[in-house]
């Protein structure tokens, strides 16, 4: 328990837990990096740290538990492109009022921005002339 370290205040009533142990481990208002090595030199000396360490060390995982992607495991990409395509047109959708205010808007600043650069010239010369 983080208690247990030493230089760990109590919590106080008003304060949050997740305030609380921001300030123990030197990351809230007031930083102190050097608090937070303390407790991790605390953390690494305690019981519990050495039981997960060796639970960690029993827990290694065999070659025979690993996950490989079989024929069952995957879809084709017609039925991903499928999916996706369904998915995109149901959140697309799902605001149309939305979609008709862009659709709307993009029509308004093309004509816009058509017009006021419709009669100028193309030539890279006057575009650099300054």
């Amino acid at each position: 328990s983080l208690m247990g370290c030493p230089g760990v205040k109590p919590i106080k009533r008003p304060e949050t837990p997740a305030s609380w142990m921001l300030d123990q481990v030197g990351a809230g208002v007031g930083q102190d990096p050097g608090k937070a090595n303390e407790l991790v030199r605390a953390w690494e000396a305690s019981a519990p740290s050495k039981q997960l360490q060796e639970q960690l060390r029993m827990d290694k995982a065999s070659p025979a538990d690993a996950v490989l992607g079989g024929a069952g495991d995957t879809i084709s990409g017609f039925w991903q492109w499928w999916t996706l395509r369904r998915r995109c047109n149901i959140i697309m959708w799902r605001s149309p009022t939305y979609n008709l205010v862009r659709a709307v808007l993009t029509i308004v600043f093309a004509v816009l921005f058509g017009t006021v650069f419709w009669r100028l010239h193309q030539d890279q010369t006057l575009v650099f002339a300054g």
